[in-house]
C-alpha cells in the first residue's frame, strides 16, 4: 500500500506536467527556431545525403505560421554523383489543433538550391569526368509535429518530400525524402 501511494505520489506530477495546454504557448506571435542534423535518401541517384538543417518560424496565429528552412550540404561519398547540394525554403504550415502539447503540421516551400554534379560519379578520378554547377529550383512539402515541453523548448520530428532537376550541361533528377529531428527553442514576441 506504502508502495502504490509513493508511485501515485511521484507519477502524478509528471501527468499533471504532460497535460499543459499548449493554447499558452501556441499562439500568435510565437517565434520559434531549431537546429539539427537531417538525413536524406536520393532514390532516383541511390545515394544518401547528410545536412545541417536550421529553420526560423513565426506564428500568425495558433493555426498558421511562416517558414523558413536552411539546408547545408555537408559531405558527399567519394563515388556520389550529386557533389553539392545547399538549399534554402520558404513557406506556410498549418497547424491541427489538439487540445495538448503535440501540435501537427503540414506546410508547403518552395526553394532554390546550389547544386554541383558529377557526369559520371563512380568514374570521377578519370579525365572523362566533368563537373557542372547550376541554381536549382525545388518544391518541397513537410509534414511533421512539434512537442512542446515548455514555454521556451520543444523536440520536433520533420518529414520532407523535395523535388527538382539539376540542369546545367545535364540534368539530374534531385528529388530526395529527408528526415529532421531534435530540439528547437521558442521565444514569444507578443
Amino acid at each position: 500500500m506504502v508502495r502504490v501511494f509513493l508511485l501515485i505520489l511521484i507519477i502524478n506530477p509528471l501527468l499533471l506536467f504532460s497535460q499543459n495546454d499548449t493554447a499558452s504557448i501556441v499562439k500568435s506571435g510565437l517565434l520559434r527556431t531549431q537546429g539539427t542534423f537531417s538525413f536524406g535518401n536520393l532514390p532516383k541517384l541511390k545515394e544518401t545525403g547528410i545536412y545541417l538543417h536550421g529553420n526560423l518560424e513565426y506564428y500568425f496565429d495558433s493555426q498558421f505560421s511562416v517558414r523558413g528552412d536552411v539546408f547545408y550540404h555537408l559531405k558527399s561519398d567519394d563515388f556520389s554523383q550529386l557533389k553539392m547540394n545547399h538549399q534554402l525554403f520558404s513557406g506556410a504550415t498549418y497547424h491541427f489543433k489538439t487540445g495538448g502539447n503535440f501540435n501537427p503540421y503540414i506546410g508547403i516551400q518552395p526553394g532554390i538550391g546550389l547544386t554541383e554534379a558529377s557526369s559520371f560519379g563512380a568514374n570521377e578520378n578519370t579525365s572523362s569526368s566533368t563537373h557542372s554547377k547550376a541554381v536549382t529550383f525545388i518544391y518541397s512539402s513537410v509534414i511533421g509535429f512539434n512537442y512542446y515541453a515548455e514555454d521556451w523548448f520543444h523536440l520536433f520530428v520533420d518529414a520532407r518530400l523535395l523535388g527538382g532537376t539539376h540542369k546545367a550541361e545535364y540534368n539530374i533528377d534531385i528529388s530526395e525524402i529527408r528526415l529532421s529531428f531534435g530540439l528547437g527553442f521558442n521565444i514569444n514576441t507578443k
